[in-house]
C-alpha cells in the first residue's frame, strides 16, 4: 500500500479494514481447526458430545469451544505429548498422525 501525501492515511485504512475482518477471520479459523480435529482425543474430551460439529456456523463453533474447553497451559499438555513422543499413534491433540517432535 502507498502512503498517501506523507500521512500514511492508506496505510491506516487498509490496517483498520483488516482489523474489521480479524473477528470473522479467527471465528473462520478456529472452525476449519475443530472440524479437522474433532475426531482427537483432547477435543473429543470437551466436544465430543456434540455429533454435529461439521454443521455448525464457524461463529456458533466458537462460541461453543469458549464455553466448554478451559484455557489450558502447556503443563495441561504435558501426558498427551509424552503418550505422541513415546510413539502412540491414535489421534492425540490432532487428527493427523504425528511423525515428528521436536522439543
Amino acid at each position: 500500500m502507498t502512503r498517501k501525501d506523507g500521512d500514511g492515511g492508506d496505510i491506516i485504512q487498509w490496517f483498520e479494514e483488516v482489523c474489521r475482518e480479524a473477528p470473522a477471520v479467527q471465528a473462520r479459523t478456529l472452525g476449519q481447526i475443530i472440524r479437522q480435529n474433532s475426531g482427537a482425543e483432547y477435543l473429543n474430551k470437551w466436544m465430543g458430545h456434540l455429533p454435529q460439529l461439521h454443521e455448525m456456523e464457524d461463529q456458533e463453533l466458537e462460541s461453543l469451544f469458549s464455553s466448554f474447553v478451559p484455557l489450558s497451559s502447556h503443563a495441561d499438555y504435558e501426558p498427551y505429548i509424552q503418550r505422541i513422543a513415546d510413539g502412540d499413534p491414535s489421534p492425540i491433540l490432532i487428527q493427523q498422525p504425528v511423525t515428528t517432535i521436536s522439543l
